[in-house]
């Protein structure tokens, strides 16, 4: 019976496929042919609308080991209203979160409601982004997380746009801006706005 086991292990690792805990999949590129919709885990890579929460999977509406969505340059996401929800709690899963835009310039994130997560937004060295009738409320951590890395001043993170959202609930700080190079001042130009 081990010897059955481990070539079922083979066959997926060969197929490219690794599962992990809970059912889930490895990321993959989303919206494409072969994934249409998108799941837990997945990198965007093209305008994607949801239609539904995003889901695992097992088809469950909660991302249980991983991040959320990665979202890569160029892309707007607009989750209509629907979550992104981890499975965060005190003692839970750190360092994950519910949208991971890293090295990503002009990117939209429109009404997403993201919760349950380390935290659920992490911004890292990107241009151009905004945020826009988006809610990250209840997170273990912060709401949204403003930082970049110690690479150069060309990808410090740089027009961030807040607008008309809710970044309340979060177990430590909604919104947290920070430098890896303890830049002062800080190379950030962030906006806020109310909705119009």
């Amino acid at each position: 019976m081990a010897s059955g086991r481990r070539s079922l292990s083979i066959v997926l690792i060969c197929l490219g496929i690794s599962l992990s805990a809970a059912g889930e999949v490895a990321a993959v590129d989303c919206p494409t042919v072969s994934r249409p919709v998108c799941q837990c885990g997945d990198t965007v890579i093209a305008d994607y609308t949801m239609s539904d929460h995003l889901r695992n999977a097992s088809s469950v509406a909660q991302c249980l080991t991983g991040d959320g969505l990665t979202v890569a340059s160029g892309v707007t996401l607009n989750c209509e209203g629907f979550g992104i929800t981890g499975n965060f709690d005190a003692n839970g899963i750190v360092d994950k979160y519910g949208i991971v835009i890293k090295k990503a310039d002009d990117v939209n994130i429109i009404a997403c409601n993201i919760s349950d997560f380390y935290t659920g937004v992490r911004l890292t060295d990107s241009r151009d982004v905004r945020f826009e009738d988006v809610s990250a409320l209840n997170n273990g951590h912060y709401g949204i997380e403003v930082t970049d890395t110690n690479d150069s001043p060309a990808t410090y993170t740089q027009r961030v746009s807040i607008v008309a959202s809710d970044i309340t609930g979060n177990g430590d700080e909604g919104i947290h801006m920070s430098t890896a190079l303890g830049l002062s001042p800080s190379p950030f130009k962030v906006s806020f706005a109310r909705a119009t």
